[in-house]
């Protein structure tokens, strides 16, 4: 739910859909079927090479057959063994982990819904997750100041909602090119976070 701290890896949604479980359990039931036909013609080809030691007992022709016998279900088995695989990948698609540790901002669906592709119905993103341990401040520098701005340069700002603090980042990064439009740079820097800034804040630069 909104507000919940989630860590990296930890399952937040299990979607169900009954037309991949069909699938998953159609791929095992073959896959079952091809192991049970690839030990027969294998264990029958393991007992005409062992006789066929012994002169005049199997003729050359039927232990090639069941050579040729016993590597063709060994190649029909290891198709199983993939299409079994990659239902299996189709199915971890319906479980969604989180991709990071974070805190969960944002939910727009419930047990139970439907969820869709997307455009159809589904406009929305399922959760929304945002580290907030390391915010990111992008600001629009005037052409007039671009040029004495540097990698590793402080900058001073406040946020509105907490107008009486000041808090500090420095440059990580410049675009290094001047928006036609409004004659800046973007620079952006790299805040770590003291719990009293959230995502989405106005900042200003002082």
């Amino acid at each position: 739910d909104i507000g919940s701290k989630v860590k990296k890896g930890e399952l937040l949604i299990d979607l169900e859909a009954p037309e991949i479980s069909s699938q998953l359990a159609a791929a095992e039931s073959q896959l079952h079927s091809q192991e049970a036909i690839y030990t027969a013609s294998n264990s029958t080809y393991n007992r005409f090479l062992e006789t066929s030691k012994v002169e005049g007992t199997i003729s050359k022709n039927d232990l090639e057959v069941a050579l040729s016998r016993k590597n063709s279900d060994y190649a029909k088995l290891q198709a199983a063994k993939a299409a079994y695989k990659e239902v299996l990948i189709m199915q971890s698609y319906l479980q969604i982990r989180a991709p990071f540790d974070g805190v969960i901002t944002a939910r727009n669906i419930n047990t139970g819904a439907y969820v869709g592709p997307a455009g159809k119905g589904s406009e929305l993103p399922l959760l929304t997750v945002q580290d907030d341990k390391k915010l990111r401040l992008s600001v629009a520098v005037p052409e007039t100041y671009a040029a004495y701005l540097k990698h590793g340069d402080s900058i001073s700002f406040t946020v509105r909602s907490l107008p009486n603090q000041t808090f500090k980042a420095k440059i990580a990064r410049m675009s290094g090119a001047l928006d036609a439009r409004l004659r800046s740079e973007r620079v952006e820097m790299d805040i770590e976070n003291n719990t009293l800034l959230m995502p989405g804040m106005v900042a200003e630069v002082t």
